[in-house]
């Protein structure tokens, strides 16, 4: 049977169809997906090592600043996924060469952008929600702010 797959979430259709009805990007046939690998591997020179899993919006940006390091990249569909199996999981691949390099710019970009706290933030008092901030009491269970559920009641 002559199909498509959708490059990005690896869905599979009829050859008939043209776009991926989830991610709105034109299909492939299964030959023009391999040889699109096949290029990644040729142009760096080497075979790819898998550096992270997961969704391809993620991938795509993780990418994009990878390759802006001068790390050249490839995402693929995960093998054995298919879209509804698990949540459509997806590979970005690097030249074996780079792979300390990226995990290294990796590592370093997640700090820059999730930093630890450093213990010089303000006191926060015993009746302010740690969330937004709002003071919402001592006795209160909820902040009546944000939501936040601040105390459970064990009854």
């Amino acid at each position: 049977m002559d199909v498509k797959l959708c490059p990005q979430c690896g869905a599979e259709y009829f050859a008939h169809i043209t776009e991926c009805a989830e991610c709105k990007v034109p299909l492939q046939r299964p030959e023009e997906l391999e040889r699109a690998r096949a290029e990644f591997v040729s142009e760096v020179g080497e075979d790819a090592a898998p550096l992270m899993e997961g969704k391809m919006a993620e991938l795509k940006e993780l990418r994009r600043l990878l390759e802006k390091e001068g790390i050249k990249t490839y995402i693929n569909h995960a093998s054995g996924c298919k879209p509804g199996g698990c949540n459509s999981t997806s590979l970005l691949f690097v030249a074996k060469s780079n792979a300390e390099a990226a995990v290294s710019f990796l590592q370093k970009h997640f700090a820059h952008n999730n930093p630890e706290p450093s213990g010089h933030e303000e006191d926060i008092s015993e009746d302010q929600c740690p969330a937004c901030g709002f003071h919402a009491g001592v006795d209160a269970m909820e902040c009546p702010d944000c939501g936040l559920v601040l105390a459970f009641n064990e009854g």
